[in-house]
């Protein structure tokens, strides 16, 4: 079954750059395709495999494959150790490329939180390197490799608080409700909320929460308007000293 990405949550993860969830298909994710790239929760061969390695090999195209092929083994079957991370060209995605990354097994590794972080950092510092500045994220490691959503999500948080950098926007587009709930659990106890305000609400995933103003009706300029006015009503209403400071504020709050 597909799942269209849809809008979700804008938070501010770092001074320039916005984090936003979504749920949906990552293989439909796009920015520009210039400047984008999605990451693929991969394994050590790069060769696909099942979930979304499959998809976003299915979703590429045989050129992918091939690809991955070309890139050196650096053991016997191993071309991306875990927590490590390569790049590609993107093919027949919406996007320009993609970054494969190996998240660890949950119950095999002794410390899979630092693993886990690894792969996060070493994706953001590869897309980095190739100019990459909007980048869109899985759940590495959920699923068959095991990792609890809430653990997987708190990693994947503060690995990307500490790396972000000037990158604009981080994304995460989760296939499942339960992973998209952690992920806005987290999200919503450590950073800094761009909707919450009624500033902006994004009417679809390409839309920039600082950048262009929603379609929804109650903005942020209308509620500053708002209060605007209540304060100065209230000002005449102090200083008038004969009677006459009366004053009818008449706002229409759903015109445009």
């Amino acid at each position: 079954m597909e799942v269209e990405s849809r809008p979700g949550k804008w938070f501010r993860l770092t001074g320039s750059c916005t984090l936003a969830l979504h749920r949906g298909d990552i293989t439909k994710w796009s920015k520009d395709g210039r400047t984008d790239a999605i990451v693929n929760a991969a394994n050590e061969m790069m060769l696909g495999g099942g979930g979304v390695d499959g998809a976003i090999h299915r979703a590429a195209g045989r050129k992918l494959y091939e690809a991955c092929m070309k890139v050196p083994e650096v053991s016997r079957g191993v071309r991306c150790p875990v927590g490590s991370a390569v790049i590609t060209p993107g093919f027949k995605l919406p996007v320009s490329r993609v970054i494969h990354t190996v998240g660890p097994m949950y119950h095999k590794e002794a410390d899979p939180a630092f693993v886990l972080s690894k792969a996060y950092k070493k994706s953001i510092s590869v897309a980095k390197k190739d100019k990459v500045k909007h980048i869109a994220f899985p759940a590495i490691s959920c699923g068959i490799y095991g990792y609890p959503y809430e653990e997987a999500a708190k990693v994947s948080i503060q690995a990307l608080r500490e790396t972000a950098g000037d990158l604009l926007e981080v994304h995460f587009v989760l296939f499942e409700q339960g992973t998209y709930n952690a992920w806005l659990a987290e999200a919503e106890k450590k950073l800094e909320s761009l909707t919450s305000w009624g500033c902006q609400v994004a009417d679809d995933h390409e839309v920039l929460p600082h950048r262009r103003k929603s379609k929804t009706k109650f903005t942020c300029d209308r509620m500053f308007l708002t209060v605007a006015l209540i304060l100065f009503d209230y000002i005449l209403h102090c200083t008038d000293q004969v009677g006459h400071g009366n004053s009818v504020i008449l706002l229409k709050l759903g015109s445009t």
